[in-house]
């Protein structure tokens, strides 16, 4: 889960997909995510992470 404080983010995915975060935000990044993120504005964020144990 990731909070945006301040600026932008983009996650791109493999097929091309874009979508942006500004402050205010609230997002999760699903897992086995891939591509890739940009940051056109540099971001403050917090950006918590859970792996679960089995």
């Amino acid at each position: 889960m990731c909070v945006m404080v301040s600026g932008r983010v983009a996650l791109v995915d493999l097929d091309g997909g874009c979508r942006e975060f500004w402050a205010g935000d609230v997002f999760f990044v699903p897992k086995g995510f891939r591509g890739t993120r940009e940051t056109p504005e540099p971001p403050r964020k917090f950006f918590i992470a859970y792996a679960p144990t089995v």
